[in-house]
């Protein structure tokens, strides 16, 4: 499972901005489709696993108690907290 892991790891390190800048990961309509059909009442602790760029992980965060991203990939974590500081939203994440 290591290996797999530092495969995955060195995959979307190399595509970590490309990925995040994607149109169908970064799609607003989708997400809050997402976030919608969970049917929040604000109460809730929101584990957002393979989070990447953090786009699901703060939607989530808008509507719950807490979201919290996690990701293999230190690259997408370091996109998903400096998109959401810029933002003053900013998500725990966690590798």
């Amino acid at each position: 499972m290591t290996q797999h892991n530092e495969v995955v790891r060195e995959s979307f390190t190399i595509q970590a901005k490309t990925f995040a800048a994607n149109p169908w990961v970064t799609d607003e309509q989708r997400i809050n489709r997402l976030v919608a059909a969970a049917h929040l009442s604000g109460n809730e602790r929101v584990l957002d696993i393979a989070c990447g760029p953090g786009y699901i992980a703060e939607a989530f965060a808008r509507g719950a108690r807490e979201a919290i991203g996690v990701d293999l990939t230190a690259a997408m974590l370091a996109i998903a907290e400096e998109r959401t500081r810029e933002r003053s939203f900013p998500l725990k994440c966690a590798e």
